[in-house]
């Protein structure tokens, strides 16, 4: 799966010319029943051809958004959708969170963001009736792309399998 740690490495290396040798093997994952089935990054949607989204502050509704039978997803038999989100333009400082719109809105957020930001995160998040909510609290762009999604008994909960992605910041040039 190419993450936005994967993204960071190679920006390093083509700047620098520094080179990272992993320290063990890459782990190849095959598609299959009950694991993770990688997809070819593919765009969900894009919100920059249009307004800022989100409430501005607290409250409001969600963006829900398909995902089932999008992009490569089943309609049925996915327990996770692996996906990056990315924020973007930002008129003011807020967060996102995703979540499958069939349960309540979690109180932990995905990406938190400040003004004029653009912030992307991996995000794991669980499926229900093939939508996700995207809750932006504050107003700025808003990116999906799905990078593979999970069958029933592959770990998804962060007491099951825990990843370390740290949040990357890009400033003009500069990453934060």
């Amino acid at each position: 799966v190419y993450t936005r740690v994967t993204a960071y490495v190679d920006w390093i290396s083509g700047h620098t010319g520094i080179t990272a040798a992993p320290s063990t093997p890459p782990v190849t994952v095959a598609p299959g029943v009950d694991g993770f089935n990688p997809l070819g990054p593919t765009r969900l949607f894009d919100t920059r051809s249009g307004s800022l989204v989100g409430n501005g502050g607290e409250g409001g509704a969600p963006l829900v958004f398909r995902v089932g039978g999008v992009a490569g997803v089943p309609v049925s038999g996915v327990s996770a959708v692996a996906l990056n989100v990315t924020v973007t333009g930002g008129s003011a400082g807020g967060y996102v969170t995703v979540y499958p719109c069939s349960s309540g809105r979690p109180v932990a957020s995905n990406v938190n963001f400040s003004a004029g930001a653009t912030v992307a995160n991996a995000v794991v998040a669980p499926f229900g009736a093939g939508e996700l909510c995207f809750y932006v609290s504050g107003a700025t762009h808003l990116i999906a792309d799905v990078s593979g999604y999970f069958t029933p008994g592959c770990p998804v909960h962060a007491s099951d399998a825990a990843v370390d992605t740290p949040s990357v910041a890009l400033v003009g040039n500069s990453i934060e």
